[in-house]
């Protein structure tokens, strides 16, 4: 599985957050090119829960304050999911499956714009502050 460049516009500024949002574009790319569905679909929802988890541990070691708002967003996620893949396997066709992408993709894109970018922004801040209320007793 090669890691292709993050398209600039999904770049939040941290490795590990970035890496997890490359990791999902790659299993997605997977899922638009295989036969092998059930397998394709599996991985890429075990990475949206490796990565959802990575998050959450985050928001617990920073006390990040929108971390409820933002976990909302993933269980609404795993919803969508769970409507759009059924209408998939419900239909079983090419335009089912391509509409399942679609809904996926797009909910990674305004995800990562908003929610992601927010979050990223603050864990620097305070990373930021606290480096500095720790050297300046």
């Amino acid at each position: 599985m090669s890691l292709d460049p993050l398209p600039s516009e999904l770049v939040t500024g941290d490795t590990a957050v970035d890496t997890g949002h490359r990791l999902i574009l790659v299993e997605l790319r997977e899922l638009v090119q295989t036969r092998n569905v059930d397998v394709a679909l599996r991985s890429l929802r075990l990475h949206f829960a490796e990565h959802f988890a990575l998050e959450e541990k985050l928001w617990d070691a920073t006390g990040y304050p929108d971390a409820y708002k933002h976990e909302q967003e993933h269980l609404a996620f795993f919803d969508t999911w769970t409507h759009a893949g059924a209408r998939w396997l419900k239909h079983g066709d090419e335009a089912a499956r391509e509409r399942f992408i679609a809904i996926v993709a797009r909910w990674v894109q305004e995800h990562v714009l908003g929610v992601d970018v927010e979050m990223v922004a603050w864990l620097k801040a305070h990373s930021e502050e606290t480096c500095r209320q720790t050297s300046h007793p």
